[in-house]
């Protein structure tokens, strides 16, 4: 877990720092001058402002995350039994060990569902209203 996250926070930090630059100045301004506090300005100005690099970002994560394959290759092999195994490492093994191209193809399948599944419920998660 954490040579994932130090291997994706690079990207994650850049698109975040990018939408924060982006967040206008005389909104801040705004919310100061009615009086909110800096809480309240995160809340009710900055956040809504990047609210479509948040959805990107993790929607991004969490696809890379039910896809993690290299490191968990490299570092265990799906081992000591298959606790630190995925779905895309067991894929791997029944289509590349095991030789059964079918069986990997309907987990391909399977993972797709998944992540498709994930991604929709995130993206009504994030989703706003016309007012916004």
């Amino acid at each position: 877990m954490l040579v994932s996250l130090w291997k994706n926070i690079g990207f994650t930090m850049v698109i975040l720092v990018a939408a924060l630059q982006d967040v206008p100045e005389s909104l801040n301004e705004a919310a100061v001058l009615d009086g909110a506090n800096a809480f309240q300005r995160f809340v009710n100005v900055t956040a809504p402002s990047i609210r479509h690099a948040l959805l990107f970002t993790s929607v991004i994560a969490v696809i890379a995350s039910l896809q993690v394959f290299d490191q968990v290759y490299v570092m265990t092999r799906g081992g000591p039994l298959f606790h630190t195994e995925t779905l895309v490492t067991y894929m791997y093994e029944q289509g590349f060990s095991e030789f059964r191209s079918g069986y990997a193809a309907a987990i391909a399948w399977v993972l797709f569902l998944l992540i498709m599944l994930v991604s929709l419920i995130q993206l009504r998660l994030f989703r706003y209203s016309d007012v916004d």
